[in-house]
């Protein structure tokens, strides 16, 4: 179990009443991204990347193995098809900005709409930390604490933590140490940026094949200027496609609610996912090949989110 949030009432913010909002509000937040039991964002996104890189690794075997069952036109057309309809659905889902709908793009609207809550002081002391780190440490090494090997890690008598707070509400905000006030909010330019990934072209590419051939029977003849043919998904598309929105997903996670950051973000699995593969492949060696391809996929797809401050701070800067 966590450790309890203490009472509104006995935090170090001023506004209370903002700090009433700004739980209710990230709490909600966070059942979007977290604990929603039937659309929650993340889940959403590990299923997908797993259903990816699934099919990639298979694409590794086949290419191998020119005589394996997977090159049975059965297989093959269902592997291939179902590979770019669900990759394009987990796409179209996770950017959709229909109302009432839970996705990536819907919760960026209600932040953007709710940066009034997202102050420093709600950021830093919005679940017992003192809002003051320097003024708390002097007070605790003038207790008698200057020996002491630990120092509090929750409560109002933490001052590490808040300290910590301070710097990356300092880095997203791009306030310096010396003029932060208990006001600053979190910039609409930031929102902006992240609103920008996900409106890359591979993404608007990937939506518009799941809407015109998947989602709907599309009339070419009403979309004359629509070239059906280069709507289709690439492999490289959909991967740079996921790739923005796991970096906007893990911008808001860990940057804007304060989450735990991902160490990462292919599952790992308690048992061979290859277990009898090797009954539909002819040569040993392609399971091998499978194996390998997907382990080099998880890598990189754990690696996704580095640098991921910089960039957004960086790109946020007016």
């Amino acid at each position: 179990m966590g450790t309890p949030v203490p009472p509104v009432e006995h935090c170090d913010v001023f506004d209370k009443g903002a700090l009433t909002s700004y739980r209710a509000t990230t709490a909600e937040w966070w059942r979007w991204l977290k604990t929603d039991r039937h659309h929650a964002l993340w889940p959403q996104i590990y299923s997908m990347l797993l259903e990816d890189l699934t099919f990639r690794s298979l694409a590794a075997a086949a290419e191998a193995d020119k005589e394996s069952a997977l090159h049975s036109p059965i297989l093959a057309r269902g592997l291939i098809q179902g590979y770019a309809a669900t990759q394009g659905l987990s796409i179209r889902r996770l950017v959709d900005t229909t109302k009432k709908v839970i996705s990536l793009r819907r919760l960026l609207i209600d932040i953007r709409n709710n940066l009034h809550l997202l102050t420093r002081e709600n950021y830093v002391s919005g679940e017992g930390l003192p809002f003051d780190p320097d003024g708390v440490m002097q007070e605790y090494l003038a207790g008698g604490a200057a020996g002491r090997f630990w120092a509090p890690n929750t409560g109002n008598a933490a001052f590490y933590p808040s300290s910590l707070a301070h710097t990356a509400f300092d880095q997203i905000t791009g306030v310096s140490p010396g003029s932060r006030s208990r006001t600053d909010r979190i910039p609409r330019r930031l929102i902006d940026t992240l609103e920008s990934w996900l409106k890359v072209k591979e993404i608007s590419e990937v939506v518009d094949w799941s809407n015109m051939r998947v989602a709907h029977a599309a009339d070419e003849a009403a979309h004359q200027g629509v070239d059906f043919a280069a709507l289709t998904p690439t492999m490289g598309k959909i991967a740079t496609a996921q790739r923005k929105i796991v970096r906007t997903a893990e911008a808001i996670s860990a940057y804007i609610l304060r989450g735990p950051i991902h160490g990462s973000l292919v599952p790992v699995f308690q048992y061979s996912q290859f277990h009898r593969f090797d009954m539909v492949m002819r040569d040993p060696q392609a399971v091998k090949i499978a194996q390998e391809r997907w382990h080099e996929l998880a890598e990189e797809r754990d690696q996704w989110t580095d640098g991921l401050l910089r960039e957004l701070t960086a790109e946020a800067t007016p």
